[in-house]
């Protein structure tokens, strides 16, 4: 499982969204801030952490696609080991059947081994359910500071894993006496607190420009980039599709079986409990996927260390009542079998249909740094050039995104913004020594950018411009 995901993070792995994380983890080597120097609609800790790996194992996106890969493989070896230590009969059985469960779907794989905040949510997540349900005995309660740790490094890196730590935190706080309420409360609060401390560090030096990126553009501007109008009724569509993909709905109606165990006393009451803690964290987390205007089956993705360990658990309570000993465990090899089927067709059109790869944006990115002397300057319509090439944009355009808000211009220049508009009015100018831009894209033919450069190349279906022409209307 780790040398697959490994594997498929170093070859395959591509999503032009994180070229957010990237840039800015590269901002941040430079000496650039979040909201302070730069437009992130982020919360900061992920690009603080791939900073320093970075720093430590090479800058560029095969170092952060390595961190998220080890990162998604370790919740699946989370919800392994957790399952193996409640379990009586089947424990081994039961363990491979969690981590395939955890691991073994398209949108895991896919986008838990790329340079986003996936990977480490998905380990953050699981090892706070772990940590809180060693904490839920009398002498456990120092193990809250490191799940309100866990829970916390989660939501700071992406705000819609903000359901565990409210969970979780009334989950410890349901047991116990009042004293141990309490303390396990605070402890948790406290480990919870300390992710948070880069963004209130950052919020006080630019509040205004903080609370836009992280709070204001996901309430108001998130489809701005769009090319259609969002409604919530595609929102529950996305849902909907997710949901009938075998590879969720067979671990859902296996949670389903183990919830009924739970219900009915079969289990052990600290065991029923945490069967039902696993199950209101994939509610909640569902929940707010659902809830964020537009949702993408990716949102989805931190449920499935839940998914994988309530599945297995009910995979193994049946087949306690079906298996016995001296036969073949054939329900678990049938489950496993359909999982790698189900995994497999949707992998193999990824490999050789999807157009997105890294190795073409460092061709790109090669013929850029050959044209382009490192002291001049280059503006690409994608932030995955400008990390493959190891360049910094413009300021003002650290983000692809930001340009295409409507907002006034006071604002934008507080938020280090650069309008679409203004954008427009430079390109033909010569302002850039470089430009690549997508050969689609309607500005090459609109603002005459051929005239303006005397050279230019088509490559990966990007277009360069440079050298600047002495016809061209030049600033």
């Amino acid at each position: 499982m780790l040398a697959g995901l490994v594997l498929y993070s170093q070859t395959v792995a591509c999503y032009e969204d994180e070229g957010h994380h990237l840039l800015a983890a590269q901002l941040i080597r430079a000496g650039h801030r979040p909201y302070v120097d730069f437009f992130y609609q982020h919360p900061p800790l992920y690009a603080y952490l791939v900073a320093g790996w970075m720093r430590v194992f090479g800058d560029g996106w095969r170092s952060p696609h390595l961190m998220s890969a080890l990162l998604t493989a370790s919740s699946a070896l989370i919800a392994g080991e957790y399952v193996y230590s409640r379990l009586e009969k089947w424990r081994l059985a039961g363990a491979v059947i969690a981590m395939v469960l955890a691991s073994f779907q398209f949108y895991v794989i896919a986008f838990g081994t790329i340079g986003q905040a996936y990977g480490l949510c998905l380990f953050a997540v699981a090892a706070a359910f772990r940590l809180a349900v060693a904490a839920a005995d009398e002498h456990g309660a120092a193990r809250c500071f490191w799940c309100g740790l866990a829970a916390g490094a989660a939501a700071a890196s992406w705000l819609l894993t903000a359901p565990v730590v409210l969970i979780l935190l009334l989950w410890l706080v349901g047991q116990g006496t009042t004293a141990q309420r309490w303390k396990k409360g605070t402890l948790f609060a406290a480990g919870t607190v300390v992710p948070f401390l880069p963004l209130l560090w950052l919020a006080w030096q630019a509040p205004r420009a903080a609370f836009f990126d992280v709070v204001e553009f996901h309430l108001f501007y998130r489809s701005a980039n769009l090319h259609y109008h969002p409604t919530f009724r595609q929102d529950v569509g996305t849902a909907a599709s997710l949901l009938a993909e075998p590879a969720v709905a067979v671990p859902l109606l296996l949670g389903a079986a183990a919830l009924l165990f739970a219900s009915r006393g079969e289990w052990a009451e600290g065991r029923k409990r945490e069967t039902y803690l696993g199950a209101w964290l994939i509610a909640g987390l569902s929940a707010l996927a659902v809830l964020a205007h537009p949702t993408f089956p990716q949102y989805f993705l931190p449920i499935f260390p839940f998914l994988g360990i309530l599945g297995a658990l009910g995979v193994c309570g049946l087949g306690q009542r079906v298996w016995t000993p001296g036969t073949t465990a054939w329900p678990a090899v049938v489950l496993m079998a359909l999982c790698a089927a189900e995994l497999l067709l949707p992998l193999y059109r990824v490999r050789y249909g999807y157009p997105i790869r890294w190795q073409a944006y460092e061709e790109v990115a090669r013929e850029i740094n050959r044209v382009t002397p490192a002291e001049r300057s280059l503006y690409a319509d994608t932030l995955l050039c400008y990390v493959a090439a190891r360049r910094l944009p413009p300021p003002g355009l650290e983000s692809d995104v930001a340009p295409l808000l409507e907002l006034s211009p006071e604002l934008a220049g507080s938020l280090h913004v650069v309008p679409h508009s203004e954008l427009d009015a430079w390109l033909p100018t010569g302002r850039f020594d470089t430009i690549c831009l997508d050969e689609t894209d309607e500005r090459i033919r609109t603002l005459d950018l051929s005239r303006v450069y005397a050279k230019q190349e088509h490559l990966n279906g990007y277009c360069l411009f440079w050298g600047r022409s002495t016809r061209g209307k030049l600033d």
